[in-house]
Order: structure tokens, then C-alpha cells, then sequence
């Protein structure tokens, strides 16, 4: 009994780390993303600047990189969360499997 709950403990454990590398993998795509995507913007932003000569362009591409930066710091705190999240979840497994095996 003790072996198999071991043994559970083990496979949720390695459940909970392919899903944090997941959410990590997925907060990483969300963040290359939005760079990409600010980075058109401030490109398109710069060609239309020198097109029209405009500071309203000008300052609009600054908006822009601060909302990009923003963007990365709210991913970045994503990623920590839904770690922290799997993390709680293999330690609420783990107790309730060791509550099994003691009830058992």
C-alpha cells in the first residue's frame, strides 16, 4: 500500500511538472507573441512617421513600447501563478494520498 502510494505521489509529481513546463512553454509563446506583434506595430508606427513627419506617430510608438512592456511583465506574472498553482495541486495530491495510506 505504501509503494502504491509512493508510486502515486511519483506520477502526480511528474503530471505536475509536464503541466508547469506547459504553462511556462505557453506564457514564453504568449510573450514572443506580443513582442512580435509590438514590434510590427512600432515598425509600421516609424514608417508612417517618416511618411508624414507626425510626433502624434512619434508618440504613439512610445505608447506602444510601454504597453508591450506591461504585456511582458503581466506574462511573466502569469507564469509564475500557474506555477504556483501546479505546485499547490502536487501538494494537495500529496496529502491527500498520504491521508489515504495513513487512514488505510
Amino acid at each position: 500500500m505504501i509503494v502504491e502510494a509512493i508510486s502515486t505521489i511519483k506520477e502526480a509529481e511528474k503530471e505536475a511538472e509536464v503541466r508547469i513546463k506547459e504553462a511556462e512553454k505557453e506564457a514564453e509563446q504568449l510573450l514572443e507573441d506580443a513582442r512580435k506583434e509590438a514590434e510590427t506595430i512600432k515598425r509600421d508606427a516609424e514608417l508612417k512617421a517618416k511618411k508624414d513627419g507626425s510626433a502624434i506617430v512619434l508618440k504613439a510608438i512610445k505608447e506602444g513600447e510601454k504597453a508591450a512592456k506591461i504585456m511582458e511583465v503581466e506574462g511573466k506574472e502569469k507564469a509564475k501563478k500557474l506555477r504556483e498553482d501546479a505546485e499547490k495541486k502536487i501538494d494537495k495530491a500529496a496529502e491527500l494520498i498520504v491521508a489515504r495510506v495513513m487512514g488505510a
